[in-house]
């Protein structure tokens, strides 16, 4: 597990329960950067090892726009039609919103591979020290 901002004092405890966990996890801040994932996410998206601290999560989930275009994840005309971003643009807009059951199909491209994921995923928005978090949970089907 990765985390790149401290959510917890009891932090042994909640990497071991985090783990346990067989979806996804990842947190997100408002600027839509990754500050936390777990070991499911690392497998899921093929991270070995930590990710870059700066990441926006498009890049992360391997969106077509950011990795094959000249744009960053959240500046090409196809982002305002992201269901992700704008499931995560709610969450960080309300703490207490709670969004199941949303459904996405990624490509994943690793060097030379390429796997299709149809993504099942959950955005809890939540408030720590005053800052907007969205919370996401995924699970390929």
């Amino acid at each position: 597990m990765t985390k790149h901002k401290n959510f917890s004092g009891q932090d042994q405890i909640f990497e071991k329960l985090i783990n346990i966990v067989s979806d996804a996890i990842f947190v997100v801040d408002s600027q839509y950067k990754i500050v936390f994932y777990n070991k499911a996410f690392e497998e899921l998206f093929h991270f070995n090892g930590s990710i870059d601290e700066d990441i926006v999560f498009g890049e992360a989930l391997g969106c077509r726009y950011s990795k094959e275009g000249a744009f960053s994840c959240g500046n090409s005309d196809y982002c305002e039609h992201c269901l992700i971003r704008k499931v995560i643009k709610k969450a960080l807009s309300n703490e207490n919103l709670i969004s199941n059951g949303n459904r996405v199909v990624r490509e994943i491209r690793s060097q030379d591979t390429k796997e299709l994921l149809h993504l099942e995923f959950n955005v809890n928005g939540f408030l720590w020290d005053n800052e907007h978090y969205a919370m996401l949970q995924m699970r390929n089907l």
